[in-house]
């Protein structure tokens, strides 16, 4: 057994060329993301052992690539890959200071992320509530400190899954159904209606 080597939840990041690369899939294939290569071994053993670590591995290796090739894409396949909480807040935070500052009389609406106890999310259910909680208060804090209006998704879905299960509007806990869609945009022209309203 391997030992703890990485926090939870931490994104583990292989780039190279096609020693790397071993064939992995392009098409969002989970099954094939991480090729035919050592990446693929380290990750399942990694998996097996500490499965609710949740640790996520990464293969950005492509066949033929040299040092020099990856310079031009380092930015889109390592250092976009670094979204944690104060880089989050930061941006969103820089990009409705500008537009209040740009565009001071529009109406902004935030939204809060959401999930539902469902597959792989359902597996390390405490795990993903916390994290999306985490990024949740992040979002609420802006709209207060933004005065900007606010639709909290999470506990919109929650009561929605009493009424049905949690698979009939998010069937995969993360990627809404039909329904799950409506339930979004009747509480948005609800929250735009009141906006319409106040003023």
């Amino acid at each position: 057994m391997l030992p703890k080597l990485f926090p939870s939840q931490s994104r583990i990041l292989f780039i190279g060329d096609s020693i790397t690369d071993g064939d992995r899939s392009r098409s969002g294939d989970v099954n094939h993301a991480l090729g035919d290569t050592y990446v693929r071994l380290i990750a399942a053993r990694y998996g097996h052992d500490h499965p609710a670590d949740a640790v996520e591995f990464i293969n950005r290796g492509i066949n033929g690539h040299r040092i020099t090739d990856l310079a031009p894409r380092w930015e889109e396949d390592c250092l976009k890959l670094r979204l944690t909480l104060e880089l989050f807040r930061e941006t969103y935070d820089l990009l409705l200071s500008i537009t209040r500052r740009d565009l001071p009389n529009t109406t902004i609406i935030l939204c809060t992320p959401f999930v539902l106890p469902l597959d792989k999310i359902g597996r390390d259910w405490k795990l993903w509530n916390a994290e999306v909680s985490r990024y949740a208060d992040v979002v609420k804090e802006l709209a207060l400190n933004h005065k900007t209006s606010l639709i909290q998704f999470q506990p919109l879905f929650e009561a929605a899954a009493i009424k049905a299960p949690p698979a009939f509007w998010m069937p995969d806990g993360v990627h809404p159904s039909a329904a799950g869609h409506q339930l979004m945009a009747d509480e948005w022209v609800k929250i735009a209606k009141e906006i319409v309203k106040d003023n």
